[in-house]
């Protein structure tokens, strides 16, 4: 029986793909760097159909890239070299919603936006949330150990999970799918898993700890005239009695790009001004009338940080202040070729951090900063021109990078703060781990997949 033919016979002819349209859309994600070259998708439903596949794989010596939402801005999904493609789309199932213990357990293929709705229909709170929340999985935010927009206030994926199950490389599935509080039993295995980039075994379900729904949110947005001056509004946030759910930068430049794209964005501060600021913050109770952040914001007028601000008022201006910060990489994908840098800094650092990277010779390439402050996660978009030369560019992006990673190990900082390592970063590793760590990391993939069938070509 030749492979096809075994995987036809195990998941239906729907379920095994392999017309060029399909190899093209399942064999990358967002990246868009490399071109997809897939041999095969394959679309199991349950557990021990992954099961099946991975020990065939294994015995045969096929390699396997597992596949989410594809939403990945680091290569983790691409299938570089005739891999076979195991998407876990239709492995969509919410499992449970345990109301008096608070989690929800689903499988892999479900999307981060379900998961939030099944918990607010609950009358409960999903804590992860991200920009690509339609299409981002469970078992890709899993992989990824995601963090997003709200880190600040609830951390990352390793915050939250009571437990996952995993396929191992030779189709063995290993349950640790508990939903105990408190477990002290030895290592804790489930953590090595999240983070790993379907390095190690494909994920099929998770259990994840679930909060009561928040407080409402109120937002302002601030102008500033030094990168400095961020910080210390920051530094005001975190001493205030209000629970800080986000805290947001970009730069007049980020604005600009957002301003012709979007121009109904525009208008929101009579003059122009270096750096942007959009402070969200959780409030139980507050004096009719008044906005809940205006004494902090007085607060930083008085110590002469603060350039300008406007409160959001009502929905509206919420949601406006918002698609200020979510629309820049839209808007900068608009303007030209971009490579994105997605980094993490000690917040001690980032302004020494900023003052290096602002130093270094950019030749022609426009570099566009924004993030996630709150958490020292910065953003750089390096901008080339839509219609210039696509290798010249990368040759000189790539120069940069360089130098920005050297500051980056300077500083302790790390080269990955929200997509992993996939295939663009593999060979920058070293920038952010030690050579005893990197050893380690191989040692651990060995023991797991020691055929090298998973995922390969990733973080190493």
């Amino acid at each position: 029986m030749t492979t096809v033919a075994y995987f036809i016979s195990l998941l239906g002819k729907d379920n095994v793909l392999e017309d060029p349209e399909a190899l093209a859309i399942y064999g990358t994600d967002w990246t868009r760097r490399y071109p997809p070259n897939a041999s095969l998708v394959l679309r199991p439903k349950t557990a021990q159909e992954v099961s099946k596949i991975l020990a065939y794989c294994n015995e045969h010596k096929l390699s396997v890239v597992p596949s989410g939402g594809r939403t990945g801005l680091a290569g983790g999904a691409v299938a570089l070299d005739g891999e076979i493609v195991v998407s876990v789309e239709r492995m969509n199932q919410i499992l449970e919603v345990n109301i008096q213990e608070m989690w929800i357990c689903a499988q892999a293929g479900v999307p981060l936006a379900a998961l939030q709705d099944a918990a607010k229909k609950a009358g409960l709170f999903y804590p992860m949330d991200l920009g690509s929340k339609g299409s981002c999985q469970l078992g890709g935010n899993l992989a990824t150990n995601a963090g997003g927009l709200k880190f600040i206030r609830y951390g990352g994926m390793r915050n939250h999970v009571l437990g996952i199950e995993m396929v191992l490389a030779d189709g063995r599935i290993l349950d640790m799918n508990a939903s105990l509080q408190k477990d002290n039993c030895g290592y804790d295995l489930k953590q090595l898993f999240i983070g790993s980039e379907g390095t190690l075994g494909i994920i099929t379900q998770g259990k994840i700890r679930l909060m009561k729904k928040p407080q409402p949110y109120f937002v302002t947005l601030i102008a500033v005239d030094t990168f400095s001056h961020l910080l210390s509004v920051l530094a005001l946030c975190r001493k205030s009695t209000h629970t800080l759910t986000a805290f947001e930068f970009f730069t007049d430049a980020a604005y600009q790009h957002v301003k012709t794209c979007f121009p109904h964005l525009g208008g929101v501060f009579s003059d122009p001004h270096p750096f942007y600021g959009l402070i969200e913050v959780e409030v139980a109770s507050h004096t009719q009338g008044e906005h809940p952040l205006f004494r902090l914001i007085e607060e930083a007028f008085s110590c002469g940080i603060l350039a300008d601000a406007v409160f959001a008022e009502n929905a509206e201006q919420f949601s406006r202040f918002w698609s200020m910060r979510e629309n820049i990489t839209e808007s900068l994908a608009r303007t030209g070729r971009v490579h994105k840098n997605d980094l993490t800094l000690p917040l001690g650092s980032l302004e020494a951090f900023m003052k290096s990277v602002s130093a270094l010779p950019k030749g022609g390439i426009e570099v566009i900063y924004f993030g996630h402050l709150g958490d020292g996660n910065i953003h750089i978009n390096y901008i080339g021109p839509a219609n210039g030369d696509v290798e010249a560019f990368r040759r000189d992006v790539r120069v940069l990078e360089k130098k920005v990673f050297e500051c980056i190990a300077h500083y302790r900082g790390s080269i990955s703060a929200e997509h992993g390592i996939g295939c663009i970063k593999r060979e920058d590793l070293h920038y952010s781990r030690s050579e005893l760590e990197i050893e380690i990391m191989r040692k651990i993939k060995a023991v797991l997949d020691p055929t090298g069938i998973l995922n390969p070509g990733k973080i190493f």
